[in-house]
């Protein structure tokens, strides 16, 4: 059985170094593609754990060292693309804010109007000033011809 063990190094050692090869080769692939470099990353690529580049002092320091070489040079996320779920839920929130503003105006507009013809009938009695002078009842009640010819929303 003392053979065992000399195998057993030799392949723990044979795996080691075939691992260390993939992730230097991963990384310098990554380096030249201008890929960020990160614990993850070449973790995915090389086909090792995270732990054994962590372990791995010269792998870790080059890791480190490309990852704070090129801090600005992370890629930024790309914008979501028309389907996607943000920008729907973007268009369709705008779209709500457009329609309560008209509800909104074409509410107050209505007011105005039911304001105006109460108005109108008073003064229609006679109960402004009883002369018949059509405009001083509206002034009255602080409308103006303007104030009910605002545009519809839509």
């Amino acid at each position: 059985m003392p053979g065992n063990a000399a195998n057993l190094r030799k392949a723990t050692a044979a795996r080691t170094a075939a691992a260390t090869a993939r992730a230097e080769n991963a990384l310098t692939a990554m380096i030249k593609a201008g890929d960020p470099v990160t614990f993850r990353s070449l973790a995915a690529k090389a086909g090792v754990s995270l732990d054994f580049l962590y372990r791995n002092d010269g792998i870790r320091a080059r890791i480190e060292h490309h990852r704070s070489a090129r801090p600005g040079q992370r890629p930024e996320p790309a914008l979501p693309a028309q389907d996607h779920p943000s920008s729907v839920v973007r268009t369709l929130t705008a779209q709500l804010a457009d329609l309560k503003r008209c509800h909104r105006d074409e509410t107050t507009r209505r007011a105005q109007a039911s304001w105006c013809w109460a108005a109108l009938r008073i003064q229609t009695a006679g109960g402004f000033s009883g002369t018949g002078d059509a405009d001083a009842g509206w002034r009255r009640v602080g409308l103006t011809v303007c104030s009910l010819a605002a545009a519809p929303c839509r």
